[in-house]
């Protein structure tokens, strides 16, 4: 019997097959990006919780029609497949992995379709990373009212910290 890693491994390399093998003008067609959607909504519930930020990046991705970035989020997402059963390694691969997520969303950064809440996700990657002054800058350039009620709190903490002049 398959175990769901070896599952969700058949998974990714189908995805990484149909990926090689798709131009970027043909990733535009609605058939094809639900396609990858699909395989990639199966995918993702087995990797570790922390990695949440790659959904919603690769939703962008499929949104702009950008599969190389798809299969650098998917290539990330199999390497803490492998990783994820050692704990030792666990909190180093989620920040490096965080890391790879904010440097791959900046080459998204001038797309007029990036929302508001994906920045928030942004932001909170910024966070987790300990990098508090881009996360709060990134959370002060949203509307208050687009703000959820995670960003508010983290935007709060963020401007106390900040206006007591100490350290993050």
């Amino acid at each position: 019997m398959t175990t769901p890693w070896r599952w969700a491994r058949a998974l990714f390399c189908e995805l990484q097959f149909f990926l090689s093998t798709t131009s970027t003008e043909t990733l535009s067609a609605p058939v094809q990006l639900e396609r990858q959607y699909v395989l990639l909504k199966q995918l993702l519930p087995r990797v570790p919780y922390w990695s949440r930020g790659y959904e919603h990046f690769i939703e962008i991705c499929l949104e702009l029609a950008r599969g190389r970035e798809v299969l650098l989020a998917c290539l990330a997402l199999e390497q803490l497949n492998g990783t994820s059963s050692r704990i030792t390694t666990w909190r180093t691969q989620a920040l490096v992995q965080i890391g790879s997520f904010v440097e791959a969303l900046s080459v998204l950064e001038g797309e007029p379709s990036l929302t508001f809440e994906q920045h928030e996700i942004a932001a909170s990657a910024e966070f987790g990373l300990g990098e508090f002054d881009k996360a709060l800058c990134r959370l002060a350039a949203i509307p208050e009212s687009s703000l959820s009620g995670a960003g508010k709190a983290a935007k709060s903490f963020l401007e106390s910290k900040s206006s007591e002049g100490g350290s993050f």
